[in-house]
């Protein structure tokens, strides 16, 4: 059975996620769509945290079930268009397909993939579910099974030299990619193995042209913050939650590269302006669970339950997943 701390955090994810499809009482509305801390990242990392307590090992069959019921329906809540009608307006008024997963949209395509991965580690059958509806319009309509999910974030990677999938704007960014190697890599499990080796090409991108080095001076942290697809390179600058993000997602997939860029993050987290940012303090405490880095771990964390906004719908989600031990728990 779990642990009265852990039922707590399984007692609140259910309670969030398991609402109404209409209602989203508990979630921050305010957070621009686009960036970190969305809506779609809400979605998601609670779900995550609901994963990992399903895949506790004292967990026992009803907690589990508790828990797959929680993350089927964040699965059915990250399709509703208000999730990702931002990105699908900017796609239309640019001229392009407004289909989130076929055209650009990988912070949600990969999140989608990542949740059903997480989906099928708890034992649901992703390949025989009902077809995904994501609804633009009337008569616009987009339906997917999480094969061809896969196949389509992995197509798109082929295409490009450096294995990275652009966005409307030719960009794209270490998070949102390393979510897309979350979803391939759950996935080869169940489907297609050689999807998950399609992410190879794209971690040769992050060693030679997004890690960062030289003098740790303030934009200097451990990763470019974008990577232009046209151009082959990455920006000259970082950003704290971007690398607090990208390494703690890259960190259960690809240890030993994260392990050489953390030092760089911890430099830039001790500075106090950036210790302010309470995203940036959960993720962190996450990265640090990851490398197991225990002492880290419980200094930062003490510093996030402390933050005045560490209720915030995102910071809660990080420290029940941080308390389940983390992303790791599904691979």
């Amino acid at each position: 059975m779990l642990s009265e701390h852990l039922l707590r955090h399984l007692n609140d994810v259910e309670q969030l996620l398991c609402q109404p499809i209409n209602r989203w009482e508990g979630f921050d509305l305010g957070v621009p769509e686009g960036s970190i801390g969305s809506l779609c990242d809400q979605i998601l990392y609670t779900s995550w945290a609901a994963s990992a307590m399903g895949l506790h090992t004292e967990a026992t069959p009803d907690q589990r079930a508790r828990a797959t019921k929680s993350l089927l329906a964040a699965i059915d809540r990250l399709i509703q268009r208000r999730v990702w009608a931002h990105w699908a307006n900017a796609a239309e008024r640019a001229g392009e397909n407004p289909d989130p997963i076929a055209t650009g949209n990988i912070p949600f395509a990969g999140a989608l993939a990542t949740m059903l991965g997480l989906a099928a580690a708890l034992g649901v059958q992703t390949a025989q579910t009902p077809l995904l509806t994501l609804r633009w319009s009337h008569d616009t309509v987009y339906s997917y099974t999480h094969p061809q999910i896969l196949a389509t974030l992995a197509a798109q990677m082929r295409v490009e030299q450096g294995g990275a999938i652009a966005t409307l704007d030719k960009t794209t960014s270490p998070s949102a990619m390393a979510l897309v190697l979350w979803g391939l890599r759950l996935g080869a499990a169940n489907f297609d193995p050689e999807q998950a080796l399609v992410g190879e090409r794209w971690i040769e991108t992050v060693r030679e042209k997004l890690a960062l080095s030289g003098p740790r001076i303030a934009g200097r942290g451990a990763l470019a913050a974008t990577y232009h697809i046209e151009r082959r390179r990455g920006g000259l600058w970082s950003n704290p939650l971007e690398d607090a993000v990208a390494l703690t997602l890259m960190a259960p997939l690809e240890p030993d590269l994260v392990r050489g860029l953390a030092p760089r993050h911890w430099t830039t987290v001790s500075r106090s302006n950036t210790a302010e940012s309470i995203l940036v303090l959960a993720f962190s405490t996450l990265l640090a669970t990851e490398l197991n880095e225990s002492e880290r771990a419980t200094q930062l964390s003490a510093a996030l339950e402390a933050h005045p906004k560490c209720n915030l719908p995102l910071p809660r989600a990080l420290i029940a997943l941080t308390a389940a031990g983390g992303l790791a728990k599904a691979l």
